[in-house]
């Protein structure tokens, strides 16, 4: 607006000069009173409008408040997860190793740190005892995360306990099967033996999901 105005001006000054000299020194002065003028105003107008964008830019620093809300959140997130399902098991277990199993009270427990994970907890808690069986809720927690377990450990005697006939390297040996289930189904099962060596507590097969996971190859008696 202002340029067209300049030029507006220069137009008509210039008309002036060709029209009449007198008429020139009348309208230069007004002339240039008036380009000082609006230029006065203009200045005049400039701290105005700082003085409207300051608020916003103040507005803009408050921004970073929020911050402690994300830390928090943060915070949150690395926390072990409270609560969650309990997962159940069930396991045979036979007469030798029920001589350990029956000493537990309610209320043993014993828990366990991992240096090489830390914030790693592992604990072990006896939740029940009954005539035959024995229940041990196994938790673990750490950054972000948690799981329990809780096993019912169940004594069969040596009429109960399935007893198969493996062939081991041309030898046939007779081992004593023992299947862990989770809600009626069977996940793994143990065949161990006492024919031979008890290095690996006389492990034979190991079977998940109906997969062998490991399984004796050989075995022999020193002398």
């Amino acid at each position: 607006m202002f340029r067209q105005s300049t030029v507006l001006f220069i137009a008509l000054l210039f008309a002036g000069l060709c029209a009449a000299p007198a008429a020139r020194a009348l309208d230069l002065p007004g002339g240039i009173g008036k380009k000082k003028e609006k230029k006065k105003d203009e200045k005049k107008s400039e701290p105005a409008a700082e003085k409207k964008e300051a608020p916003a830019a103040e507005e803009k620093q408050e921004e970073p408040a929020a911050q402690p809300a994300a830390e928090e959140k943060k915070a949150e997130l690395a926390a072990p997860a409270a609560g969650g399902e309990v997962n159940e098991q069930e396991v045979s277990v036979n007469a030798e190793a029920w001589e350990t199993y029956k000493t537990f009270k309610v209320g043993d427990f014993v828990e366990y740190g991992m240096p090489a994970n830390p914030g790693m907890k592992m604990r072990y808690e006896v939740e029940a005892v009954g005539d035959k069986t024995v229940t041990v809720l196994t938790s673990q927690a750490g950054p972000g995360f948690s799981n329990k377990t809780r096993v019912k450990y169940v004594f069969q005697d040596a009429a109960s306990i399935a007893k198969e006939k493996l062939e081991i390297a041309g030898k046939t040996i007779e081992t004593t099967r023992t299947d862990m289930t989770s809600k009626g189904k069977v996940v793994s099962r143990t065949w161990s033996s006492k024919d031979i060596p008890q290095l690996m507590g006389g492990m034979v097969k190991s079977e998940a999901d109906g997969t062998v996971s490991m399984e004796l190859t050989d075995f022999g008696h020193g002398k």
